[in-house]
């Protein structure tokens, strides 16, 4: 089970309050069924995905820009806001017949489904390719950033990438299965950052790995590479030197999600190295270097497989 089950789980999510429209989506949902055509529906063991799609019924739920988990009756539902990206009155049995933004909508479809995958999948079976696949990735984006900003050596560049990694890594533990296994975090620290496994082991017995958050991420960059250059790193700074890697919908929460919630992160990397409008974005930049097109490659069909495996 992922550390975040939704982008509202996230620090920044956290922040943004959705009692109302949690109440409204509610209300709509006791008289409506779930099978009428206005609704996408994918299932996945006991979670389904559902979407707002502009019905004049579904008038009175607000735009909303995150999937949203609501605990439903006989399973628990992922309501996703599509109504920006398509045309209601060209719907028929497929969102993509009434699309308006064909590469916006599969971006907020399918993270709505990997966030369906990873609330309904302990064992995350179906997303455990693209996790370790983005995983360098993750690590050269922040790495590099970080270490631009404050003009870290190769040496300490090398160090705060052992903490990303392991960072990552513990984004991906179930806590209710015991602590995570030092071994493991350090063996795919080596194969993310190749940085000798006694070094590895150094870094690890320098930071906390309890604290599962930016915040946390932050001061394990810091107390893995205690050097005065990064005294003054914080979350908003890490939140900036990253806002712009990205520009895809509501970019500017999505990106900070990401950083929490894997999902979202995984549909900001599929979007970038898939989409040709996306070329531009510091993310398919550092996706050609980290992980090489024909890593690239092999991500892409590994996504659109776990993606169109749970489509009903």
């Amino acid at each position: 089970m992922l550390a975040y089950k939704t982008p509202y789980d996230t620090t920044l999510g956290k922040n943004i309050n959705t009692s109302s429209l949690v109440k409204d989506i509610e209300k709509y949902l006791i008289n409506v069924s779930y099978n009428t055509p206005e609704y996408e529906i994918i299932n996945e063991k006991d979670v389904k995905a559902l979407f707002v799609t502009g019905g004049d019924d579904q008038s009175p739920i607000p735009i909303f820009n995150h999937p949203i988990l609501l605990p439903g009756k006989l399973r628990k539902l992922v309501y996703a806001d599509v109504r920006p990206y398509l045309d209601y009155k060209k719907l028929t049995d497929s969102l993509y017949d009434a699309a308006k933004n064909e590469t916006n909508l599969n971006y907020e479809v399918s993270r709505s489904i990997l966030t369906t995958i990873a609330i309904a999948d302990d064992n995350l079976d179906d997303l455990t390719n693209i996790l370790i696949e983005t995983g360098p990735i993750f690590i050269y984006w922040l790495a590099g950033a970080v270490s631009r900003l404050v003009g870290l050596d190769l040496k300490e560049k090398s160090d705060i990438s052992v903490a990303i990694s392991i960072y990552y890594s513990l984004l991906r533990h179930d806590f209710s299965k015991g602590a995570p296994r030092i071994d493991l975090l350090a063996f795919r620290a080596f194969k993310d950052t190749k940085v000798p496994p006694v070094e590895i082991k150094k870094i690890i017995d320098l930071i906390d790995l309890t604290d599962i958050s930016i915040n946390g991420m932050v001061k394990m960059i810091k107390n893995s590479c205690p050097t005065i250059k990064l005294q003054s790193l914080t979350v908003d700074t890490v939140v900036n030197i990253t806002s712009t890697s990205w520009y895809g919908p509501d970019s500017q929460e999505a990106i900070p999600m990401s950083l929490e919630h894997l999902p979202t992160w995984l549909a900001i990397v599929y979007t970038s190295v898939k989409e040709k409008s996306f070329k531009k974005s510091i993310i398919n930049d550092i996706a050609l270097v980290a992980i090489k097109k024909k890593g690239i490659d092999k991500f892409i069909l590994d996504y659109q497989f776990a993606v169109k495996a749970m489509l009903a």
